[in-house]
């Protein structure tokens, strides 16, 4: 359901409008799909349907209302009507600016209130502030609004807001959740869930003084904007605005699309397939050409191979003399290489006799450690020993003490539980001595009370007497009290019909003079019409010259299609200028391509040289492999070797000689450890030969790579440059700086064509606007004619009503004055001196009657009471003797008492004095336990001492012993670390560490071994495989030419090829261009026929509802919501009479504005006049009627539980009075809170419930009134 639903649908039944005003029915679905999607965001759904309904409304300092009041609305007396009364300035107003302001920040007739501007707080104060708790949708909130002043200036601070939500279940501290404290959320957030906007608050709840007859009194046009404002229909002026530009600009579209078909066309059949011949004799002569191109181009890399090969024997031999430079070199780090080899083969004995000594040293430093520690031990265990047997002795005299004071403390208890026992009796009795005396003295202030009290008796009914006695002639008036009141209340009824005659033959003069300016009015807007329509018709005839000029003889479509030619000339060039630049790229990644080719050439070889030298260290190692393993195989045959004797055959060689059978040859020994070794670096070998390999296949797919690519590159560069040339030569453009320059000039020619269309745009649409307002001017001229006549019609009626008022008023005064004459003649012998004016004169008398009644009764009440305090006086002193007699009783056993409490404190003193007791025993206590504590501590440190000083004992015994062992260890680590020093041939530790190198210079010295040796190899190789390729391509001997003859042969073909491709460029781009402008043809004629069926669309809508100022649609839409609201304001009118019913322009009334109000008079069948020709009273009721109505028709979505109205009700006779007040009871069904404000003194009769507001001096008010608290 959308938000605006309520307005009703396009149905005919709803349509009964004068045809001038009135929208032809449109198909609806086409209508909503149009609101959609010119304002999607404005219709979005509306809100659940809520209730509202103010509670509680808390203020302070608001206008005259000074201090801080509360009025609970929810006091039961508030079931009903209400009034707010007082009189008139005294502030019954501003409980509604409160309430507006605690909501929305504003008030009804201030507006908003800011930093800069509060005219609502008191005079003198530093701040205000209005609270308002209220129900909304079944929930509770607590909107506050509050504003200071600084306190060092006057000036004002920014206002402050809260919005909280009640939490029922919490406790009262924590049942209000704020909700927001920022006025921009406040601002958002009430709305939100009341519902309504403060211009629909103002219409619904809070209807302000002054604002009745607002919406009665609005023109139409004023009317449209109330509406709008409430009913939230504003989006209906948008949609009818934004149609009609939409389907100008639909129309446009469609005239530029036709404009581009024409201007642009393609080639025809016979010269498309000419053209495509034409390209296919020149693809042929191309490939030919190419193909010469490449053989000559092999021919050249041929000479550049010859070339390429002599420099690499070049290379080769200089790389092979500086390697024999460096063979001194190697062969000395070799020799270092096996020295460090042989000195790491003893580094494990160096090691462990460097061990033997530091365990040693560690062991010496221990037993010196151990011994410090058992000396200390000693003298610990003697100090314990000492400090064990001065404990004891304390703990003993402590004990002794404690004994004694115990042995005291057995005869003090007694004494203090007396005295305590004593001291609470002697409290209790004088505790009661003193009630008794201040017993005493309340009796004789009493009775001295009584004692003045009877004399003020005696005085005041004296005086009361003597009053009555000067004024006994007025005892005669006491009967004559309900005709006195008759009286006065027909002097003010005859005085109030005069007051309304006087005051509707003002409204009826105020009516005539309105209506004699309405006509003079409206005859001057009717010659102000006539010269602007000679106004608007030259300025229309002005933009159709404008137009003339900027079309310049020709057609819009003329220029839209010159303008597309430029575009895609300019787009052209653009191409042509990004397809140079590739070429340049292109060429530069060529290039590169060819040097990273060049790289992986080298990197092939390299890599071909070094799997060769790795295979060759391969075989090598697997030869030594194989030495190594029959080595080892045998040693293995140690115990068969050891069984072999001199002269016995050996039973596998057959040998008779065994040299070798108890000791083998020294290094033989250690052909385990070199067969690991040799099978590591041989692994390590074969894992970098698979490595070189897979480089090598690796470079070699890399190559291929680089290969295709460069040729696809070239092809590439020569296809785009033959395009480019082709182009350059179909615009006879002899350089790319020709290029540009003729792209600058197409763009000065597009500026121009744009500036052109835009002035031509500019003048279409200023001749539409002036040709609308020409017709829009004529329709309110005619309005304005038929206004005039309407005018002077209603100015006759107008003086015809002024005489008749006239006359009543007369006839009023006449029955006045008759009366009060009559009055006079009654009562003025009851005056001496002569009477006043008869209002005044019963006045008096009804004043005197009452003085001398109150009188009266006033002395026979101070008799009474005379009486009454005389019997009272006499109990009072019988009371007072009682008293006297047991305030004297306790003060003597009161003295008894404290006598004995006396002798019991001097007892105790002398046995303890006053130390307390328990802290006295508390004290010996802790010096007991602490003397007990310090024993039993020293006692456990002593023992402690002593199991110290034995495992001192125990760790030096365990350390002398360690260190002998370590030490003979020592001694024999050393004696074979010597020995291996020996065996290995070093004299001296010094000389074997400085032969020793760390395993990273070993690696690097095998690795720089390893690559001379392959490098050299490498050089060999390289050598001789550049002679053998050398010799090869010399055999083969391609061409005789000389590599000048090819180049020359080259740059022929390349010259040639370069002609064709231009030519094939250029035809191409033309075939292309054909495709593109066939295609672009039926692409065209399809947007063609779309635009053409979206102009349709939109112009039948336009026709519909479309509008410049948007007035079409809104009025349509207001007259439905116009319908409502006087449906609705017909129910509260019926309620206050059933003589008027409100009315809208029916068909034959083709100039009226749907939005104009007629009342139609039942009384006099049925007549119809304005609502512009209303007395005052109907005015009010008409005016209430429809401010009840927009109340509702604003609340739609909301249950309106608070009403509010503001004066107004002075205008009405007693019966519409009454009328209108009974309507305004029923709306209170159903717990409704509805409030009057007021002066009117029959509305103070008339609602019991009422808030009153009292004038008090220096400008303020107060309040008072059911629910009504004044706050301090």
């Amino acid at each position: 359901m959308w938000a605006n639903s309520r307005l009703g649908t396009c149905s005919s039944n709803v349509l009964k409008r004068p045809a001038a005003t009135r929208a032809p029915e449109p198909n609806c679905k086409p209508v909503l799909r149009a609101c959609l999607q010119v304002s999607t965001s404005t219709c979005r759904p509306a809100k659940e349907a809520t209730d509202m309904r103010i509670e509680t409304l808390t203020f302070q300092n608001i206008n005259s209302l000074k201090g801080t009041w509360r009025i609970d609305f929810t006091a039961p007396e508030y079931r009903g009507l209400f009034a707010i009364t007082g009189p008139t300035g005294a502030g019954k107003s501003s409980i509604l600016d409160a309430i507006g302001l605690s909501l929305y920040g504003r008030t009804p007739r201030l507006g908003q209130i800011s930093k800069s501007r509060n005219e609502v707080m008191h005079r003198g104060t530093k701040q205000c502030m209005a609270q308002t708790t209220f129900t909304a949708g079944g929930k509770r909130y607590r909107a506050l609004w509050e504003q200071h002043r600084s306190r060092s200036s006057e000036n004002l601070q920014q206002q402050k807001v809260r919005l909280d939500e009640f939490v029922p279940g919490a406790s009262e501290s924590e049942s209000w959740i704020p909700l927001c404290e920022k006025i921009s959320e406040f601002e958002r957030k009430v709305p939100e869930i009341t519902g309504l906007t403060y211009e629909q608050f103002c219409r619904s709840v809070l209807l302000a003084q002054g604002e009745f007859a607002a919406f009665l009194k609005s023109s139409d046009d004023e009317r449209a904007v109330i509406l709008e404002q409430i009913t939230g229909t504003q989006i209906y002026t948008q949609i009818s605005r934004r149609i009609q530009e939409l389907t100008r600009e639909r129309e446009l579209e469609l005239d530029r699309q036709q404009a581009l078909l024409g201007a642009n066309p393609p080639l025809a059949d016979e010269k498309r397939q000419e053209l495509e011949e034409r390209i296919k004799t020149i693809g042929q002569a191309r490939s030919e050409t190419q193909a010469a191109l490449k053989a000559v181009e092999e021919l050249i890399g041929w000479h550049a191979a010859m070339q390429t090969r002599q420099g690499d024997i070049e290379k080769n031999a200089k790389a092979l003399e500086l390697l024999a430079a460096r063979s001194e070199e190697m062969n000395a780090l070799g020799v270092r290489l096996a020295k460090a080899q042989t000195a790491e083969s003893i580094a494990a004995q160096y090691s462990e006799q460097q061990k033997a000594q530091v365990r040693a040293l560690t062991a010496r430093e221990e037993k010196d450690r151990a011994q410090k520690a058992h000396a200390q031990a000693q003298r610990h265990a003697d100090e314990a020993a000492s400090a064990f047997t001065a404990a004891q002795k304390q703990a003993s005299a402590a004990s002794e003490a404690h004994e004694r004071l115990l042995a005291v403390l057995s005869k003090v208890r007694p004494l203090d539980a007396s005295i305590l026992s004593a001291a609470r009796q002697t409290d209790d009795e004088k505790n009661e001595l003193q009630l008794k005396r201040q017993n005493l003295q309340k009796l004789q202030a009493a009775r001295g009370k009584t004692e003045q009290s009877i004399g003020r008796l005696a005085e005041a009914a004296r005086l009361e007497s003597e009053w009555l006695a000067e004024h006994a002639a007025d005892r005669a008036l006491l009967p004559l009290g309900e005709t006195l009141i008759t009286e006065r209340e027909t002097l003010k009824a005859l005085a109030e019909a005069l007051s309304q005659a006087a005051r509707n033959e003002e409204e009826k003069r105020l009516a005539a003079s309105r209506t004699r300016e309405a006509a003079e009015k409206a005859n001057r807007l009717l010659a102000q019409s006539e010269e602007k329509t000679k106004v608007l018709s030259g300025q229309e005839q002005g933009a159709r010259t404008n137009l003339t000029r900027a079309l310049d003889g020709k057609t819009e479509q003329q220029y839209a299609a010159a303008l597309k030619a430029s575009e895609d000339k300019v787009r052209s060039i653009d191409a042509a200028h990004k397809e140079n630049q590739t070429i340049q790229n292109e060429e530069k990644v060529l290039a590169d391509r060819r040097q990273e080719l060049e790289r992986l050439e080298n990197d092939r070889k390299r890599a071909a040289l070094q799997v060769q030298a790795l295979e060759s260290e391969t075989t090598l190692l697997e030869r030594e492999e194989t030495r190594l393993e029959e080595l080892s195989h045998f040693l293995s045959l140690e115990d068969e070797r050891k069984r072999l004797t001199n002269g016995s055959p050996c039973p596998l060689c057959g040998a008779t000689e065994h040299p070798f059978a108890v000791h083998l040859p020294e290094g033989i020994l250690s052909s385990d450890q070199e067969l690991a070794k040799t099978r590591a670096l041989l692994k390590k070998t074969r894992s970098r030969l698979d490595g070189e390999r897979g480089t090598l296949s690796a470079t070699s797919g890399k190559i291929e790579s680089a290969q295709k690519e460069l040729a696809r590159l070239q092809a590439r560069i020569d296809s785009l440059a033959a395009a480019l040339a082709a182009f350059k030569t179909e615009h006879g453009l002899a350089s790319l700086t020709d290029l540009l320059t003729e792209r600058d000039a197409e763009n000065r020619r597009i500026g121009a064509l744009e500036a052109r269309l835009d002035s031509i745009s500019s003048a279409e649409k200023a001749l539409k606007a002036a040709q609308d307002a020409l017709a829009g001017h004529k329709a309110k001229s005619e309005a304005l004619i038929a206004r005039a006549a309407a005018a002077k019609a209603a100015d006759e009626a107008a003086a015809s009503a002024l005489l008749a008022a006239r006359k009543e008023r007369e006839r009023q005064a006449e029955a006045l004055d008759g009366r009060r004459a009559s009055v006079l003649e009654t009562y003025g012998k009851l005056f001496e001196g002569g009477a006043p004016q008869a209002e005044e004169a019963l006045g008096q008398l009804s004043e005197r009657r009452l003085a001398y009644q109150q009188a009266a009764e006033r002395l026979a009440a101070k008799e009474s009471d005379r009486k009454t305090l005389t019997a009272t006086l006499a109990e009072q002193k019988n009371s007072e003797a009682r008293a006297a007699q047991e305030e004297k009783r306790a003060a003597e056993v009161l003295a008894s008492s404290t006598q004995a409490l006396s002798e019991l404190k001097s007892d105790r003193s002398a046995l303890f004095g006053a130390r307390d007791a328990d802290a006295e025993e508390n004290v010996s206590k802790r010096n007991l336990h602490d003397a007990l504590g310090r024993q039993e501590q020293a006692r456990s440190k002593a023992e402690a001492s002593a199991r110290d000083l034995a495992a001192a004992l125990t760790r030096r015994d365990a350390a002398e012993k360690t260190l002998a062992e370590l030490a003979a260890e020592a001694q024999r680590a050393q004696a074979v670390w010597l020995q291996k020093l020996s065996e290995k041939g070093f004299p001296s530790e010094p000389l074997w560490l400085e032969a020793r190198l760390s395993e990273a210079d070993r690696e690097a010295s095998r690795k720089t071994l390893d690559q001379y040796a392959v490098d050299k190899q490498t050089a060999e190789k390289q050598k001789l495989e550049s002679q053998q390729a050398l010799e090869r391509l010399v055999q083969e001997r391609r061409t005789e030419k000389t590599p000048e003859e090819c180049s020359l042969a080259k740059q022929s073909l390349s010259g040639k090829r370069s002609q064709l491709d231009t030519e094939f460029g250029a035809l191409s781009r033309e075939l292309e261009s054909d495709r593109q402008k066939r295609q672009a043809a039926d692409e065209l004629l399809r947007k063609i026929e779309a635009a053409r069926k979206e102009f349709d669309y939109w112009k039948t809508l336009n026709d519909l509802v479309g509008s410049a100022d948007g007035k079409k649609f809104r009025l349509f839409v207001q007259g439905l919501t116009m319908a409502r609201l006087i449906r609705l304001a017909n129910e509260a009118l019926s309620n206050f009479s059933d003589r008027y019913t409100l009315v809208q322009p029916d068909e034959q009334d083709d100039r009226t504005s749907p939005l104009s109000i007629y009342v139609q008079d039942s009384e006099l069948f049925g007549e119809r006049r304005a609502a512009s020709n209303l007395s005052g009273g109907e005015t009010f009721l008409v005016s209430l009627a429809l401010a009840l109505g927009l109340s509702k028709l604003s609340s739609t979505n909301v249950t309106i539980e608070s009403l509010f109205l503001d004066e107004g009700f002075g205008t009405l006779d007693e019966a519409s009075l009454e009328n209108a007040l009974g309507a305004l009871d029923k709306m209170t069904v159903g717990n409704r809170l509805v409030g009057v404000i007021s002066h009117v003194g029959r509305i103070e009769e008339r609602i019991p419930t009422q808030i009153e507001v009292h004038k008090e001096s220096a400008g303020a008010s107060t309040l008072s009134g059911p629910g009504v608290q004044s706050i301090t």
